[in-house]
């Protein structure tokens, strides 16, 4: 079992991926590379609004996540 602290550390993955993929300046108008940030950053998003990175809802949640 993870304590509440380490669990909010592992919730940056979304933040962290998605901020990697940003970088790729050279890339960031590829659209297989649009796609993958959305998947890295709103997977963990949930129609209800309590998922993670942003507590999207509903249609909010790009199709891709």
């Amino acid at each position: 079992m993870v304590t509440k602290e380490e669990f909010e550390t592992m919730k940056e993955h979304t933040l962290i991926g998605a901020s990697m993929l940003d970088k790729l300046e050279h890339y960031k108008d590829e659209k297989m590379i649009k796609v993958a940030y959305q998947i890295c950053r709103w997977h963990h998003e949930r129609y209800d609004g309590k998922g993670y990175p942003d507590g999207l809802t509903g249609e909010q949640i790009l199709i891709a996540a």
